[in-house]
């Protein structure tokens, strides 16, 4: 059985390693103090003084995901228009003391969504920006950056990861509801994009930042790609909760995107779009009920958005 719980790390970083990266290749940087501040599934991360973050790579597996983040957030921030952590530092892998690339970026001022919501007005400035980064030209994205293989494909391809994880889901919980399945059935249904975008490709509720209610960032772009914008519009039933606020969001999307999945295309996109949050939404609850309880409550919320929309 696939084991769902956070990998442990092939490296571990600590602060004088930070401390030691940070004199090879940031000098500036070298006398500022460093305060560890979280570590997920791919990423250790510090504070650096008050106004950066150092990203390091805590397993081989996030190495291409530091990568892409590097090559694609300086060539789209500026098109944006709310913050992104386009990194300050490019980091490489120094001798045998640290065998990856990192990076050290700004520090956005913000809570994450899944510990301080996004309010209706937060809900409609989400939709504003992934409007405009799905408009955005593909080419922005340089052609070094890794193909992912789990977002903004079709929803197809996620049958056997998306089975693998409802049936986990149903031991650990309770089996998804009838109208949770055809969620997934009219997905599957439902014709292909009709082009790709720049995805953000991770839109999770602990990747957007939030304050007073309102958007302040979307971080964590390792995941970046071209694909499906089903598989970013997934957030809106991750992110927003009250389903009124929900609904003028999409619609404001609606308003101001302009791809090629707009007009006739958009009923198959909005049914993708659930799809891909279904699959969110069981991944995380399977992860969640494993070893993170966030993940947990986010996977859970989602599945309740989506089951209250489909009544």
């Amino acid at each position: 059985m696939h084991d769902f719980r956070t990998p442990p790390a092939e490296i571990e970083v600590d602060e004088p390693l930070v401390r030691r990266l940070l004199a090879a290749q940031a000098p500036a940087f070298a006398e500022a103090p460093i305060a560890p501040f979280a570590s997920g599934w791919d990423n250790a991360l510090f504070r650096v003084g008050p106004h950066h973050l150092a990203r390091i790579p805590r397993r081989a597996l996030a190495v291409p995901l530091i990568e892409n983040e590097q090559l694609v957030l300086p060539a789209i921030a500026r098109f944006l228009p709310r913050p992104v952590p386009a990194p300050v530092v490019m980091g490489r892998p120094l001798g045998d003391d640290y065998p990856w690339p990192w990076s050290l970026v700004p520090w956005i001022e913000g809570t994450p969504a899944a510990d301080a919501p996004l309010n209706a007005t937060g809900a409609l400035q989400l939709a504003e920006m992934l409007a405009s980064l799905h408009d955005l030209d593909p080419g922005l994205v340089p052609d070094g950056v890794t193909p992912n293989p789990v977002r903004g494909v079709p929803v197809a391809r996620r049958q056997e990861a998306f089975d693998a994880r409802r049936q986990q889901l149903a031991t650990l919980a309770e089996p998804l509801s009838a109208e949770l399945l055809a969620i997934w059935e009219r997905a599957l249904a439902a014709p292909p994009s009709l082009g790709r975008v720049i995805l953000q490709g991770d839109p999770h509720a602990r990747n957007v930042l939030t304050a007073g209610g309102e958007l302040s960032a979307m971080i964590d772009w390792g995941d970046v790609t071209l694909g499906d914008p089903a598989s970013d519009l997934a957030c809106f039933w991750m992110l927003v909760d009250d389903a009124s606020a929900r609904r003028r969001a999409i619609d404001r999307y609606v308003s101001l995107a302009s791809h090629a999945d707009m007009g006739r295309g958009f009923a198959a996109l909005l049914a993708r779009s659930k799809g891909w949050a279904l699959t969110y939404g069981a991944i995380l609850g399977v992860t969640g009920l494993a070893d993170h309880p966030t993940h947990a409550r986010m996977g859970l919320v989602t599945l309740r958005n989506l089951a209250e929309d489909a009544a």
